[in-house]
């Protein structure tokens, strides 16, 4: 046990425990050792032995059995909301302990049919972000909730306190409805959809006068999309061709936020990578356990590139992987729902077990690996 606060008991919430599922019976350990008493000038047989307890510790380590046990902490199962932040104007994100699935914001003194946000869940689902429409009040109270259980209430200005230049700043980008590419650089990736963001929630838009240019010259169709509920996140997927250089045009006023502010013109350059500078990772799975699910994880630095689910022998491809070095992870989804689940102490449930490929696998560009591994 890792025992955080030393008082020798496992009580803390960030405290990590391993454990034994089953009996383990305790033994002894017979070693036969030197008898040094008949060991004497008038009976010289230092051969003569006894059977006895183990004198020197390192004697009989070879029997002596190993439990391989998985240290875990357990999921926290108490709520509680930490705080509110005003991120920027009419944004208030609402950050709790532990992700929610079910959290309630009611703001006490507005109408309750009125239309005065739209809501978003961040990556880890701990925090709510609420864009505020049309409130016309300084500060709120609001009641905050989890699975129906009240956890708080608080009053807050919902205004952005700025000074000086920031101030000016952020005055700015909200009068224009700001959109970021998440390029990077100024290539895209051959296998996948380029993204934007926008500042605030869309209400109003019109993908028709979108203009994609192949070859900086040739209009090619592609398809664009919202990506989340809120209209915030806009996709555009196309079959990019290897080393084409491509002008994505967006006029101005072409997208209306929530607050009625529109964009301005944006004009993105970029060219799509050729295929050599990727690499291809072909792994041949062979299941002891078929049937059950296994989850393969293609890992750099600690951040999932590519993941596939596989439940019997076959092959598993990593595609259009950047040169580098990687691991490769297989989660044992015993209770099937796509991802890790940590153990139980109490309800005596251990933790998903996970191995790594013996090797880190570097991937070079233009170049496919194969390797063979039996899970």
């Amino acid at each position: 046990m890792h025992d955080v606060n030393g008082n020798l008991i496992y009580d803390q919430p960030n405290e990590q425990i391993a454990f034994i599922d089953s009996l383990v019976e305790p033994y002894f350990i017979e070693a036969v050792v030197a008898d040094s008493l008949r060991n004497d000038t008038m009976l010289n047989d230092s051969s003569s032995t006894i059977n006895n307890i183990v004198i020197n510790p390192t004697e009989g380590l070879s029997q002596i059995k190993n439990f391989e046990m998985a240290l875990f902490q357990e999921i926290d199962s108490l709520q509680r909301f930490m705080k509110a932040i005003v991120a920027k104007e009419n944004q208030i994100n609402f950050v709790f302990k532990i992700p929610t699935s079910n959290a309630q914001i009611r703001a006490l003194d507005l109408n309750p049919d009125a239309n005065w946000f739209r809501r978003e869940m961040n990556e880890t689902r701990d925090t709510l972000i609420y864009w505020l429409r049309d409130v016309d009040k300084d500060s709120l109270e609001f009641e905050i909730s989890d699975n129906n259980s009240v956890l708080d209430t608080i009053n807050m200005s919902i205004l952005k306190r700025v000074t000086g230049r920031k101030e000016k700043k952020d005055t700015a980008e909200f009068k224009a409805l700001i959109i970021r590419s998440g390029l990077k650089g100024k290539t895209c990736e051959l296998s996948k959809p380029i993204d934007f963001t926008f500042g605030y929630p869309v209400e109003k838009f019109d993908f028709s006068k979108i203009q994609l240019l192949e070859h900086d010259s040739i209009p090619v169709e592609a398809g664009y999309a919202f990506s989340d509920s809120i209209n915030r996140k806009l996709s555009v997927d196309y079959k990019w061709q290897e080393s084409a250089k491509y002008k994505l045009i967006i006029p101005d006023s072409l997208f209306f936020d929530i607050h009625g502010q529109s964009n301005d013109t944006l004009v993105v350059q970029f060219t799509a990578k050729s295929l050599d500078s990727y690499g291809n990772l072909y792994i041949n799975i062979t299941l002891l356990n078929p049937g059950s699910n296994h989850i393969i994880q293609l890992i750099k630095k600690d951040q999932v590139i590519q993941e596939k689910a596989l439940m019997e022998d076959g092959l598993v491809r990593f595609e259009y992987i950047n040169p580098g070095d990687y691991n490769v992870k297989v989660i044992y989804d015993d209770n099937h729902n796509g991802i890790w689940d940590t153990g139980d102490y109490i309800y005596n449930i251990q933790p998903e077990r996970v191995d790594f490929f013996p090797v880190t696998i570097t991937i070079r560009g233009n170049w496919d690996m194969e390797e063979d591994w039996e899970l």
